[in-house]
Parts: C-alpha cells; sequence; structure tokens
C-alpha cells in the first residue's frame, strides 16, 4: 500500500515537472502568429495512468 501511494506521488512529481517545462519552452516556439504547445499530452498520459485526480 504504501509503495502504490509513493509510486503516484513520484509519478505525478514527474508528470508537474514535464508541464512546467514544455509550458517554459513552448513559449519560445512559432509557427508565424500562432504559438505551438505540447502542454496538454502530459496531462492526458496523466490522466490515463493515475485516473481523474491525476489529471487535474
Amino acid at each position: 500500500m504504501r509503495n502504490e501511494k509513493t509510486m503516484k506521488i513520484v509519478g505525478l512529481g514527474l508528470m508537474t515537472a514535464v508541464v512546467v517545462v514544455l509550458q517554459l519552452l513552448g513559449s519560445f516556439i512559432h509557427l508565424g502568429v500562432f504559438s505551438i504547445t505540447l502542454v496538454l499530452a502530459p496531462i492526458i498520459v496523466g490522466a490515463a495512468l493515475y485516473g481523474i485526480l491525476g489529471g487535474a
């Protein structure tokens, strides 16, 4: 039980770090007027792996 909680906390922490890095790097990538962002990808993966609350 304790190991599962630890793995969930670590996984969510890694997903959060990836979201922050993608958000920072996404502001530098521009195609003309538009800015490309990939922030939604780790949120979807987090929700799939850790449930709805993990994605929220």
